[in-house]
């Protein structure tokens, strides 16, 4: 999984920009620092909102005030994201964009607000160790949730926005009610 591209405006055969835009799709969070020596090309880059540009000819001390800058705002990323490995490959997800975790034998389901899946091989001991400080909540021996993401909440279950349900723990319906009403009231504060 890539953090930071460096991609040349004009490539042999592809349009860095086309390329760069659907690497952007796929990989969101990715940091795009354009490389040129074509100052006609530069507004079309815009469009898809670079971390950088360099103009050749390079300068050593431009590239490294770049690295820089991208290492701390990688830093800084990394904090919010998890990655994942599944058969498919390497994610890294934004952990806010995790609507609830599934435990499921010897697999981890990650499902995300966009109906993803992502199932990992790892347990929930080891979810919970990565997940430290974040903002999912136990809610049963097998499911984490992000009470962020919960539009309904009932004495036994989670309801989601689309109609998916997560069963609750009694031993944990409580803290669980506490914590929502207090995202809830949060909200109206604001």
């Amino acid at each position: 999984i890539y953090d930071l591209i460096f991609m040349d405006i004009i490539l042999k055969k592809e349009n860095g920009i086309y390329l760069s835009d659907n690497i952007l799709k796929k990989m969101n969070h990715v940091k795009i620092v354009f490389v040129t020596g074509y100052v006609a090309y530069v507004e079309d880059i815009f469009d898809i909102e670079p971390f950088a540009l360099l103009v050749k000819p390079i300068k050593e001390e431009k590239v490294l005030h770049i690295l820089e800058k991208a290492f701390q705002a990688i830093e800084s990323d990394s904090r919010k994201y998890i990655r994942l490995k599944t058969r498919d490959g390497v994610f890294k997800i934004d952990i806010d964009t995790i609507c609830y975790v599934e435990s499921n034998r010897k697999y981890v389901n990650f499902t995300d607000i966009h109906g993803n899946v992502y199932e990992v091989i790892m347990t929930m001991d080891e979810v919970v160790e990565r997940l430290a400080g974040q903002t999912l909540l136990r809610c049963h021996r097998c499911y984490y949730i992000n009470l962020d993401k919960v539009s309904q909440l009932h004495e036994k279950n989670a309801v989601f926005d689309d109609g998916k349900e997560i069963p609750i723990s009694r031993s944990l319906y409580q803290e669980i009610y506490q914590k929502f009403m207090d995202r809830l009231e949060s909200y109206w504060d604001k």
